[in-house]
């Protein structure tokens, strides 16, 4: 039942500058570092042989972890502990960008004056402006538009959930009742948390449930069932009194809510944001492939002050900690060009924020900077010892710098062997680190690579499956006869969780 949609973020900085190339001449090479290079073949047989999707992104996915890795390989190689300040800053712009932000919105806040909304709590709640709270009950019916609902029903199966919906409504009268039949929801975990909803905004569902719940008068059943792309809903809405200690903090802030809207409000007019015509095709494709982007100045969106350039989009998004899905969430085919265009705005809406703290001197602390270098260097170090490649053990394995960078190599390809195979932990080069990394040495990605990897996959997949098909059911208690499935390690770094607005 939640929707797909862009969450409101105010992370910006520098446009990145990555030394990234293409080798597109030879498909049978995925990627190269250095020396190294991960073939398609190897790639191929890496999908084929884990429970990973066999699609063009996955094996994207896999190939720039690959890169990450060997690129802190040959640092490790080089002694290159990445210790100048400059360095630093150019992979923690978003963390160090954040922390600005979010001091200069202490200190605007300081400024605002609630506005008098002339309701009390109770009074918010039930106008549903701000919160929502409900329990439902939810008979499935997909119409195929929203991927986690699986695929589309037929109309006789559609029907046969519409009565279904319509006998347990019919029984569901009040707060008791409703609470008897949610043994009959089927939304996934629903009869366990017997249909009982965390309070929500209005954007955090989809439209017809938010509807469907607004309609519903507080402490009652609605009495009209709720057709949504995932079936037909029948909610249960809170009353205040049921849900008070839940949603009285948030509704405290209702007031200085509604001045945050008048100050943003303020910076969208002043703004007067120019989109340009094709960003909904443009964000799709920095989604799918950032990389590929990071050098592109191209401008997505023009305002008074300044512009947004597709480079800097491609920054934003692999900011973003794995965890929120944001890339795959955009890549979806029911996201609607407006909540693209709606994105778009929201960052040049963080840039404007972030002029407004620079003009306002926020800067960070020297004890503030150090906390952040510490956990760079730490997670840089903490990803070689895991690798195999700390510099003092290469140093003493390995003379010249050449033997140390080919002995880095080697030891990140046999790490890699071993993780995909769920024979070693995963070394989590956060999205700071992997993106001086990646400015500081040459590495390219090959689009035809990936290609052939994919198809490569099938192949072993394919093979597979057949060899389970013509071996049959497994023996109680016999050892398994194909490898452990690969490993789907988290694709990019991770970055602070984005700041409140100001």
């Amino acid at each position: 039942m939640k929707s797909y949609r862009i969450p409101a973020v105010l992370t910006i900085g520098a446009a990145a500058l990555f030394a990234l190339g293409c080798d597109s001449s030879n498909p049978d090479v995925v990627a190269t570092v250095g020396d190294q290079k991960l073939t398609a073949e190897k790639l191929g047989e890496v999908i084929g042989n884990s429970q990973g999707p066999l699609e063009t992104d996955f094996a994207r996915t896999l190939a720039e972890m690959w890169v990450n890795f060997q690129l802190a390989g040959q640092a490790a190689a080089k002694n290159d502990t990445i210790t100048d300040k400059k360095d630093m800053d150019y992979g923690l712009w978003s963390f160090i960008e954040n922390a600005k932000t979010t001091k200069f919105g202490t200190e605007i806040r300081k400024t605002w004056k609630p506005i008098d909304t002339g309701c009390d709590a109770e009074c918010l709640y039930n106008k549903g402006d701000m919160i929502l709270a409900a329990r439902h009950i939810l008979i499935s019916a997909s119409d195929g538009t929203q991927p986690q609902a699986g695929p589309a029903v037929s109309p006789e199966q559609r029907a046969a959930a519409e009565a279904k919906a319509k006998a347990v409504l019919a029984l569901a009268t009040n707060a008791a009742t409703f609470l008897v039949q949610t043994a009959k929801t089927e939304e996934p975990g629903g009869v366990e948390r017997k249909g009982e909803l965390p309070p929500f905004r209005h954007v955090d569902m989809v439209p017809e449930f938010t509807k469907g719940v607004l309609a519903t008068k507080p402490g009652e059943v609605n009495r009209e069932l709720v057709r949504s792309a995932f079936g037909y809903h029948i909610i249960y809405r809170y009353s205040y009194e049921e849900m008070k200690d839940k949603v009285g903090p948030q509704l405290a802030q209702y007031p200085m809510a509604l001045a945050e809207s008048v100050y943003t409000a303020a910076l969208d007019s002043i703004a007067k944001v120019k989109v340009d015509k094709n960003a909904p095709i443009t964000v799709r494709a920095v989604a799918r492939n950032t990389l590929g982007y990071v050098n592109d100045n191209s401008t997505l969106a023009e305002y008074n002050g300044g512009k947004l350039t597709v480079a800097r989009l491609a920054d934003v998004l692999n900011a973003f900690p794995p965890q929120q899905n944001v890339r795959q969430q955009i890549q979806q085919p029911n996201v609607p060009d407006s909540a693209l265009v709606g994105f778009v705005k929201y960052l040049v809406r963080s840039q404007q924020i972030l002029k407004q703290a620079d003009s306002a001197k926020i800067v960070l602390d020297t004890a503030e900077l150090s906390n952040l270098y510490m956990g760079f260097r730490s997670n840089l170090t903490s990803a070689w010892n895991l690798m195999g490649v700390d510099p003092k053990g290469l140093a003493d394995s390995a003379k010249s710098e050449g033997d140390r960078t080919k002995l880095a190599g080697t030891r990140v390809s046999a790490y890699f062997d071993k993780l995909v195979k769920n024979e070693a932990s995963f070394a989590d080069i956060a999205y700071p680190v992997a993106r001086t990394l990646q400015k500081k040495y040459k590495f390219s990605i090959n689009d035809a690579g990936l290609t052939k990897s994919v198809e490569k996959a099938k192949t072993v997949r394919g093979t597979a499956d057949s060899l389970k098909a013509k071996q049959g059911p497994p023996t109680p208690g016999a050892a398994p006869t194909t490898p452990p499935p690969a490993a789907t390690p988290p694709a990019g770094g991770t970055t602070p969780p984005p700041p409140s607005k100001p």
